[in-house]
């Protein structure tokens, strides 16, 4: 019988191997090594290329962790490691239909019924996702194929990298509407970039459901324009000019919100009459707290009242998200 010149071993993930020698590994659904016995064989050895994994961060129980992940379209799910959920105490749940754990060579090792819902941030590429929780070696993170079809990226292999710039992505996952590139080396390092439009071309039509989801995403303030607003602003280059034209911060808010705010606005303000009959006589003699033209013009300047707030240059001002208010 010729003795065979390479065996190829596939390690469990339950036994918890090690990979000591990157370049003597192949990757088969699981941890194989590859050696040589000597004796015969060709000179050389099958292509081998380090994966494609990469560093994002996770929202843990105390901050956002670095984590190592990895895409695997030979994954049918989306796995985490026990270790890391339980490390930074990632939320968990039990799932009422478990799943095998099979490897490429067919062999099940094991039950997976725990899951754990996992926030990440790929540069500015935003995604939750509930994934399996086993036994990792290597990693934190897989995601596996349904996320890859979820997501779509553009894949370039030559050059190790992934596009993010699906319509998916473009609605739920991009903080700021823009493509995120992410680019890999062969030293298992990453670095992502959110890329720029081209001169001329950074207006981009999207539906009013995607702009509201973007302004959830983000906590920065998101500035509504309407049609009857475009002649103000072709006779303008001051940018302050949109400082007034309807910003609003999208974290509690929804389109139909918008709307009945833009139409109140439209309406003619109620005369003095006709707020004297909205308003009980009680309160007639301080009437005015009720003109809502008050409400769009600052009083005048009373020097020794008047509070200076003192800024600092180049800063940028404190944001917090809109928060609802009871009614009265």
């Amino acid at each position: 019988m010729t003795r065979p010149s390479v065996y190829i071993s596939v390690v469990a993930l339950e036994e918890g191997y090690q990979v000591q020698h990157q370049r003597d590994i192949i990757n088969l659904g699981a941890t194989a090594e590859v050696f040589d016995p000597g004796g015969g064989g060709p000179p050389t050895r099958p292509p081998h290329s380090p994966q494609m994994k990469f560093q994002c961060y996770v929202a843990g129980k105390t901050g956002n962790v670095k984590a190592e992940a990895l895409p695997d379209s030979g994954c049918t799910g989306q796995v985490v490691s026990s270790k890391f959920v339980q490390q930074h105490r990632l939320e968990t749940a039990v799932s009422k239909e478990p799943v095998h754990l099979r490897l490429a060579n067919g062999k099940v090792v094991g039950v997976m019924d725990r899951m754990a819902r996992v926030k990440s941030w790929i540069g500015d590429h935003v995604t939750e996702d509930w994934m399996w929780i086993t036994e990792l070696v290597g990693y934190d993170l897989i995601y596996g194929q349904p996320w890859l079809e979820l997501h779509d990226p553009m894949t370039r292999w030559s050059e190790r990298t992934f596009l993010f710039d699906s319509a998916h992505c473009t609605a739920n996952c991009l903080l700021h509407g823009l493509p995120v590139r992410l680019m890999c080396d062969k030293n298992g390092y990453s670095k992502t970039e959110t890329c720029k439009p081209a001169p001329g071309e950074n207006i981009c039509f999207i539906s009013a459901d995607a702009a509201i989801a973007m302004g959830k995403r983000d906590e920065q303030s998101v500035t509504w324009i309407f049609p009857e607003h475009w002649k103000d602003v072709e006779k303008t280059d001051d940018e302050s000019m949109f400082a007034h034209l309807f910003a609003a911060d999208c974290s509690s808010v929804t389109l139909e919100d918008f709307k009945k705010f833009h139409e109140k606005l439209s309406q003619p303000h109620l005369t003095l009459e006709e707020l004297k009959a909205a308003v009980p006589k009680e309160f007639h003699e301080v009437i005015d707290a009720w003109n809502p033209k008050e409400a769009y013009s600052l009083p005048d300047h009373k020097p020794g009242i008047d509070h200076k707030i003192p800024t600092t240059p180049g800063a940028d001002p404190p944001h917090k998200r809109a928060y609802g208010l009871g009614k009265i």
